[in-house]
């Protein structure tokens, strides 16, 4: 029986959350970029969606009803985290995704 890959995801941190090292699971198992890193800092989700989409990284966001509008059936999406989460327990959770 064939083995499941591994399929390591390109991801866009928004500026709500930490810096790709504060999530060492997420770091080893996938490609993290932060806003803050190409310069999408303080810019309006609308930017930060469409460069995601540009770049063909997923954004990982905690305020998903800004981002809803930006959504489209049978395009790339946005993954959204409760703000209640720490930064361990985000880094677990979206490791195991």
């Amino acid at each position: 029986m064939p083995s499941k890959r591994h399929i390591r995801h390109k991801l866009l941190l928004d500026e709500g959350l930490h810096l790709p090292r504060c999530y060492p699971n997420l770091n080893r198992s996938h490609n993290l970029l932060h806003v803050s890193q190409v310069n999408l800092r303080g810019k309006k989700d609308e930017d930060v969606f469409n460069f995601a989409i540009s770049a063909k990284r997923l954004p990982v966001v905690f305020n998903i009803k800004d981002f809803k509008k930006f959504i489209k059936q049978h395009k790339p999406s946005v993954i959204s985290l409760s703000v209640n989460l720490t930064d361990k327990q985000a880094d677990l959770k979206l490791a195991n995704f």
